[in-house]
């Protein structure tokens, strides 16, 4: 499963109803792909929230078991299933020998939000208290970017040292963001028809935050690609 496309596909309340589908590049769709290796044993859990990678491994967060499932990222063989200090995890990133994911706990407050800290080398864990809305999350330049957005709740971005899990800045924005992308050491944030861009030198906002007007404000899901 290398040359391809990776489609994670959600699903309901019941773990049968959540898979991983492969599109390869020649156009052939194989579905279901983590039964297909596996057979219905360490099931993935239901609501399969995200989807996330190192060089060897690929990470499956269910936001309903509170679990991560870890396989090859090639053949999607079972490698293990990391349960402990999670709740309602979300998304994740890579960072050497560490990955680190958002969990949104009781969704009613970013109070209570964390991030779980997985030591590569034997799947342990831990947590690093973000208290405040914790939603997804880049790793660029050995600092961890957390988007403080929940569906319109929360308008910042928290950038975290990976070294030593400290907070280094808290970037205040002027909308609640739901989307972030880098290009060229500069840290785009899309939300509520909103952009802003931010200096990764810097940890500031370049310029003006601009404005794409009221038909966008609805719109998520930032890409970029060929600039």
């Amino acid at each position: 499963y290398q040359d391809g496309v990776l489609i994670l596909n959600e699903g309901g309340m019941a773990a049968s109803t959540s898979s991983v589908d492969f599109l390869s590049d020649a156009g052939v769709m194989i579905n279901d792909i983590y039964r297909l290796e596996n057979g219905s044993s360490n099931a993935t859990g239901s609501l399969l929230q995200s989807m996330f990678f190192n060089a060897t491994h690929a990470f499956i967060v269910s936001g309903l078991a509170n679990q991560i499932t870890v396989v090859d990222r090639y053949t999607f063989k079972y490698v293990t299933t990391i349960s402990t200090d999670l709740s309602a995890p979300r998304y994740g990133t890579v960072v050497g020998n560490k990955a680190y994911v958002t969990n949104t706990a009781d969704f009613s407050t970013g109070s209570d939000d964390f991030l779980t800290v997985i030591d590569l080398t034997n799947f342990n864990t831990s947590r690093v208290a973000m208290n405040d809305w914790s939603e997804k999350i880049l790793s660029l330049n050995n600092n961890l970017y957390v988007m403080n957005g929940y569906y319109e709740s929360g308008n910042s971005i928290t950038v975290i040292n990976s070294a030593d899990n400290s907070q280094v800045s808290k970037i205040s924005l002027t909308f609640s963001p739901n989307s972030l992308a880098e290009s060229n050491n500069v840290l785009y944030v899309f939300g509520q028809g909103k952009f802003a861009k931010i200096d990764l030198t810097t940890n500031e906002i370049m310029g003006t935050v601009i404005d794409l007007g009221e038909s966008f404000k609805e719109s998520k899901n930032l890409a970029i690609e060929n600039g």
